[in-house]
């Protein structure tokens, strides 16, 4: 922006989302020589509008203004990641091992369940 005084620039935030930037330039030119004398006036108006980012700080935005550059700083809150935990694909062979193994506990479980049931049943005939 420049030769614009800071002055001249209005930084403003509208509805919580919007950055509009604006301001009116009026510039004097004077010409003159020995047998006339011209001064010119001419302004002009600009505005422009951003849309602020979801996670920006409005409340800590700052602007400055140096040698016609204007700086705007727009802080943005930490986006919170989520908490993500890996599975574990496993494969039908692996699958199938732990079926196995599963089988097998519960058929030798099942066998000396049935093993002492069949000495529970001898010394029982005994008496």
């Amino acid at each position: 922006m420049p030769g614009l005084k800071k002055e001249e620039v209005k930084v403003e935030i509208e509805d919580g989302r919007v950055l509009q930037i604006s301001g009116e330039r009026s510039q004097e030119q004077e010409e003159k020589s020995d047998t006339w004398h011209c001064v010119e006036q001419s302004s002009g108006r600009f505005s422009k509008r951003f849309k602020l980012p979801e996670n920006t700080k409005v409340e800590e935005v700052k602007a400055t203004m140096e040698n016609g550059v204007l700086t705007v700083t727009m802080p943005k809150e930490e986006i919170k990641r989520p908490d993500v935990r890996p599975i574990q694909i496993s494969s039908w062979e692996s699958l199938r091992f732990f079926c196995c193994v599963w089988l097998f506990l519960c058929c030798w479980l099942l066998g000396l369940v049935f093993e002492e049931h069949e000495e529970q049943v001898e010394e029982h005939e005994e008496y």
